[in-house]
């Protein structure tokens, strides 16, 4: 996020706000729920992002 890299913390706040909105949206238009969002992160916990990556399958 652009808004990230300057110094505007209300700026920064806004910017989030909207990308959270927008996956709240999406995550509801694809039948899915928070939970299972939450279930996932739990189950990635601890594990590195190329260890996950290289788990998945092609």
């Amino acid at each position: 996020m652009i808004a990230s890299l300057g110094d505007d913390k209300a700026h920064f706040v806004a910017e989030c706000a909207d990308v959270l909105f927008h996956l709240l949206v999406l995550v509801a238009a694809k039948d899915a729920h928070l939970h299972e969002v939450y279930a996932e992160l739990v189950r990635r916990r601890g594990r590195s992002g190329l260890d996950e990556k290289a788990s998945r399958k092609a």
